[in-house]
């Protein structure tokens, strides 16, 4: 049988350069320690690091705050670890008679639709679209068989990432296209381990009480864990469920021998089909995923945020990050916990090099739009006292609102010099990346820098003043990158984008005050003009 826990199935990149294939024990290895996760597939990265992180959360938890904190100083013994995670060796069996790892074997085949192993991919075409012969950018015989290690990580992508998909198929446990948030650190293990919250913290989203396998992980009891329930709710289950959550009820079809198609190994146990049953896992309620940022209903009830066409850009950040009760925004609880975590004193890699990775699917139904991936600074704000705090929370947020005031400005001026009549569909995306390129680097350099003034009790006037010319700059150089500024052409109208330079540089100025309002800075005098006199009649 292939176990996960016992099989070296997780791609990882090792600090000495070499790509290598672990067991989950060995995120805890000290000799050429695993740097990150690399498999070859960028949404099968997410996965199998939320899955690291489920399964040190589910078997080894610290007690308190000081183990945490011992964990991360000092890494533990990979067969001490190891040990932890046998106690639940049963429920990681991909394939063999028993329970299989995140798999339905209780439907018969009359209840069931067979499907190319392709299908299990997000991004894969389905059958609609194959039948209708539209499968132009994603071809149907590029994912033919996958190797069981690949097979794994497709199955914990679509569990964990589910989209809607018409009758009887449900979103995932966060929706279907949940943004998730993962604190990155030196290696494999302190990324891991940053994550892992303490068992107190941990009793958000489930009940403690129900502490059966099964409530935990559903594949080893389907029929204990959802028959004669419409819905899964978090009173339903154990907390850590939110990480093994099945909404797919699918099956891996019989492995035979051949090449994955993603890996191009040959003569391995290969997975060519798998059947899924016509009606899924509903999943509702307030669930509190530790990865994920919410925002709250009226109600007051956790909606996990889901990501947008635009990816999420800086102006995101201060949401992922800091706290906004008064949007009725909350970063995920392993972010809020960082914040409360003193984490000075430690060994300096672990102290200095923690980045916020950030990623999930755009969305539109069940068709994948795009795949976001990426990576931001992540500021700790232990060091500064209470006030300080939400001094450094609005200077971000209002920051955030003077860059996007600037763009949508830039936004209107380009149309306008673009067009006579504006048109009521316009695609701009591409106008607000390459603003957010260029002005993202100066963001963070400034935000570190006002945490740091912060620090001292000093004057942070002359960052936000900055951030004004950085954003007028910027505005000015994307206008004539987009609006023909520069353009030879004869039917350039040049009245008409001189009229809307002009207005850019009026409305953006550092010296605007609607810009300086946002972020508190006071509106410079202007010089009083001098009457003119007139010359006395003669």
């Amino acid at each position: 049988m292939f176990n996960l826990l016992d099989e070296k199935w997780i791609p990882v990149r090792r600090r000495s350069g070499l790509l290598d294939s672990i067991a989950p024990w060995q995120i805890a290895e000290s000799t050429d320690p695993p740097l990150h996760i690399e498999s070859p597939r960028s949404d099968f990265d997410g996965a199998l690091i939320q899955f690291l992180i489920g399964l040190v959360q589910t078997a080894a938890a610290p007690a308190s705050a000081r183990d945490w904190r011992k964990a991360l100083e000092t890494v533990p013994d990979p067969q001490a670890l190891r040990a932890k995670f046998d106690q639940y060796r049963d429920a990681f069996n991909l394939d063999g008679p028993g329970p299989r790892f995140m798999q339905d074997l209780t439907f018969d085949e009359d209840e069931s639709t067979e499907c190319p192993i392709r299908s299990l991919l997000i991004d894969g075409p389905g059958e609609n679209t194959e039948e209708l012969n539209k499968d132009l950018f994603i071809k149907r015989d590029i994912v033919v068989r996958l190797g069981l290690p690949s097979a794994a990580m497709a199955l914990l992508t679509i569990q964990m990432h589910a989209p809607q998909g018409g009758v009887g198929h449900f979103a995932s446990l966060r929706g279907g296209a949940p943004v998730t948030t993962v604190l990155i650190g030196s290696d494999l293990w302190s990324t891991v381990w940053l994550n892992v919250l303490k068992e107190g913290d941990f009793v958000k989203g489930g009940r403690l009480d129900l502490c059966e396998s099964f409530h935990i992980f559903p594949w080893l009891d389907l029929a204990a864990t959802f028959e004669g329930r419409e819905f899964i709710t978090p009173e339903d289950v154990h907390p850590a469920h939110q990480f093994w959550a099945m909404p797919r009820r699918v099956r891996l079809g019989k492995p035979v021998s051949g090449r994955c198609s993603l890996t191009g190994r040959e003569g391995i146990p290969v997975v060519q089909s798998y059947a899924k049953k016509k009606r899924d896992i509903q999943y509702k309620g307030a669930w509190l995923h530790p990865l994920t940022p919410y925002r709250l209903r009226r109600d007051d009830s956790p909606l996990a945020v889901q990501m947008s066409g635009a990816g999420m850009p800086y102006r995101d950040w201060p949401d992922l990050v800091l706290p906004d009760p008064e949007n009725n925004r909350a970063s995920a609880l392993v972010v809020q916990a960082y914040q409360r975590t003193d984490i000075r004193g430690l060994r300096p890699e672990v102290e200095t090099r923690q980045r916020l990775w950030t990623f999930g699917f755009d969305m539109h139904s069940a068709a994948v739009r795009c795949w976001y991936s990426g990576q931001a600074p992540l500021v700790s704000l232990h060091s500064l006292d209470e006030p300080d705090q939400m001094q450094f929370t609005l200077i971000a947020h209002a920051m955030v609102q003077a860059s996007e005031r600037v763009r949508e400005t830039l936004e209107k001026q380009v149309l306008k010099a673009l067009f006579r009549r504006r048109p009521k569909k316009a695609d701009l995306s591409h106008i607000s990346q390459h603003y957010w390129g260029e002005t993202a680097t100066a963001f963070f350099g400034l935000i570190m820098q006002i945490r740091d003034s912060l620090q001292t009790h000093g004057d942070t006037t002359p960052r936000r003043e900055r951030w004004l010319h950085v954003l007028h700059d910027a505005a000015k150089l994307v206008f004539e990158s987009h609006s023909q500024l520069r353009s030879k052409f004869a039917a350039t109208d040049v009245e008409r984008i001189a009229c809307a330079w002009n207005d850019l540089l009026k409305c953006t100025a550092p010296t605007s005050p609607a810009l300086r309002k946002i972020l508190v800075l006071s509106t410079p005098s202007r010089r009083p003009v001098r009457p003119v006199r007139k010359a006395d009649n003669v």
